[in-house]
């Protein structure tokens, strides 16, 4: 979801599940799993920041954006978690690569 602020926030929206970024064009990107994550409470999220919205509209994650997230998981899930365990083992399983790049609350 991207949203148009009527005016720069001091603080971005904050809640479980949802990252927030700031575009250079001055509006907010926020992405969210919409399977776990309501439309509705990302919306909220920002009413409670105190941001008025000007405009506000969906966009789906590109090819790009699909990749990378696949590509990290590859990478996370095919090396050995820590520095200390090159010698093997210590390789993170699929679930704890989607914690670590997601967050604990997805």
């Amino acid at each position: 979801m991207v949203i148009v602020p009527e005016t720069q926030p001091e603080t971005l929206p904050e809640t479980p599940g949802v990252e927030t970024r700031r575009r250079d064009d001055g509006s907010l990107a926020l992405s969210y799993h919409a399977e776990r994550t309501s439309a509705e409470d990302v919306l909220n999220a920002v009413h409670r920041a105190n941001i008025r919205i000007r405009d506000v509209r969906t966009e789906q994650a590109d090819l790009e954006d699909v990749f990378l997230g696949t590509d990290a998981l590859h990478r996370l899930t095919s090396r050995p978690a820590f520095p200390s365990d090159a010698s093997g083992g210590g390789y993170l399983d699929q679930e704890e690569a989607l914690v670590f790049l997601l967050g604990p609350n997805t």
